[in-house]
């Protein structure tokens, strides 16, 4: 993950700083002093099973996901089917999928079947997109086609992986259970969080955050304004930002203290005083508390084909 906030970045940032709802922009965001990510998915081979038979698509067992965080089984809520265009390569997916990339323009189709309390598996044939419901017998069958299970805690098919795996239909096939593999160890993620640009914050506030000059995230992507849920202010005691990028999938549950702000839906604006401390439910009070670590910023999209963070910045109270 990486967090940045800025003020005024010379030729990166106008010092006009932007006005609108909640009065003037304390804390502005730039491309300047977000980090620079790199993230690459390995799945590995793809689980070879029968072709146009209704498989079981189970995750008993599954305990962490992609970010190497903890899950449990109740976590999946949905399971998708992604089928992609022939003469689509796994790795040209992998490579989609690790920057971020939109794969709409290489999907042939995608489905979804959401999970019960009652079993931890759900059949291909349960799957259905728009109220079109999978012909397992025509939609999976052996082709040039690459195939691609998700298991997810969002029921928006194709979003909020927590796992995934290829899969393969073979004519002469026979395996008819696809079990979801750990997810730690499916993404890899080099975090280069830039502590030479940070991004000055008002120990006392007002502290009204602006983030609309983005227009790339941490990989160079277009920025995703409207796709951004969670605005995350984190103090880390006796850390340094070269072990934060080192910890990097640790980056939330590692914070000595966490505050955090819902901003879903609701522009590129937000009030800090308004973010609530995970653990006592407190609202941020300010930067003078806390010393002697480093502050940062993260804006982040649970539900995002890369969960990682969009954008994290190292903050300076002045």
């Amino acid at each position: 993950m990486r967090l940045s906030f800025l003020a005024c970045l010379g030729a990166a940032l106008s010092c006009d700083k932007p006005k609108g709802d909640g009065g003037e922009a304390t804390i502005v965001f730039t491309e300047a002093s977000n980090y620079v990510a790199e993230s690459t998915i390995d799945l590995g081979p793809p689980v070879v099973t029968a072709s146009g038979v209704d498989l079981e698509l189970c995750w008993e067992g599954l305990t962490s996901d992609i970010r190497c965080q903890d899950v449990e089984e109740s976590d999946v809520v949905a399971v998708s089917m992604l089928k992609f265009s022939e003469g689509v390569s796994p790795e040209e997916v992998q490579t989609a999928l690790a920057e971020g990339q939109p794969v709409t323009s290489i999907l042939n189709f995608i489905q979804l079947a959401e999970t019960s309390d009652s079993s931890t598996c759900v059949s291909l044939s349960e799957m259905e997109f728009g109220g079109n419901m999978i012909d397992v017998a025509e939609d999976y069958v052996e082709s040039d086609s690459t195939y691609l299970v998700l298991f997810s805690h969002s029921k928006v098919a194709g979003q909020g992986a927590l796992s995934m795996t290829f899969v393969e239909p073979q004519a002469s096939g026979s395996e008819t259970t696809v079990t979801a593999p750990q997810g730690c160890g499916l993404l890899t993620f080099d975090a280069d969080i830039n502590e030479d640009e940070p991004v000055a914050v008002p120990t006392d506030g007002p502290w009204i955050v602006d983030w609309s000059a983005l227009s790339k995230d941490a990989q160079g992507n277009a920025f995703p304004s409207a796709e951004v849920e969670t605005l995350l202010i984190g103090f880390y005691e006796g850390k340094t930002v070269e072990e934060l990028e080192a910890d990097i999938f640790d980056l939330e549950s590692s914070a000595t203290h966490m505050w955090e702000l819902d901003v879903e839906g609701k522009g590129t604006r937000a009030d800090l005083s308004m973010a609530a401390h995970r653990e006592d439910g407190d609202a941020f009070s300010g930067f003078g508390d806390h010393d002697d670590g480093v502050w940062i910023a993260a804006l982040i999209c649970t539900a995002c084909q890369n969960p990682t963070p969009m954008l994290i910045s190292v903050l300076e109270p002045e």
